[in-house]
């Protein structure tokens, strides 16, 4: 999956179709764990809010336009906690329709949720978003989050989310 989203993310990053966030957002979502093995711990139901700044200028992100910084706190019902900061690529592929692939990497702290082999995680995710209106988007985001095999254990984790994302 990581290979697919860093080539998704490649062809984007040439595509002139982008568009970029002119102004910061707030998302926040609600979902759950999607894959799963019958001898983990029972799902649970998550939650994130994320912050999402202004376009970055094309000098500071290695002549590639339309690149935009998050940061932002993923919580479940079972004690879990991740925050982290990346990059995202927001590109309307049709009218009011919108992918934003994102990458990152923070801190997880897993309490009686899914053990991911140590507290260092990255995280990918490929989000489908619609336009509302000019300030506004909903969305279903699917993330995977892993260590990337830092750590001898490397189970990973999905989640889907449905999202709503809002200018301010």
């Amino acid at each position: 999956m990581k290979k697919f989203l860093l080539a998704a993310a490649a062809v984007l990053a040439i595509s002139s179709q982008a568009n970029a966030y002119d102004q910061n957002y707030l998302q926040f979502g609600l979902g759950a764990d999607v894959i799963r093995s019958s001898d983990e711990n029972p799902s649970s139901v998550g939650g994130r809010a994320e912050w999402r700044g202004k376009e970055f200028d094309k000098t500071s992100t290695f002549g590639i336009s339309h690149i935009s910084p998050i940061i932002g706190i993923d919580a479940d019902t079972r004690g879990a906690a991740y925050a982290f900061v990346g990059l995202l690529y927001d590109w309307n592929f049709y009218d009011r329709w919108s992918l934003v692939p994102n990458l990152g990497f923070g801190a997880y702290h897993q309490g009686d949720s899914k053990d991911l082999g140590g507290w260092f995680e990255f995280h990918d995710s490929i989000e489908v978003d619609y336009r509302l209106d000019a300030k506004s988007q909903v969305g279903l985001a699917l993330t995977h989050m892993s260590n990337a095999g830092i750590y001898s254990h490397n189970p990973g984790k999905e989640d889907l989310m449905l999202t709503y994302n809002f200018a301010y």
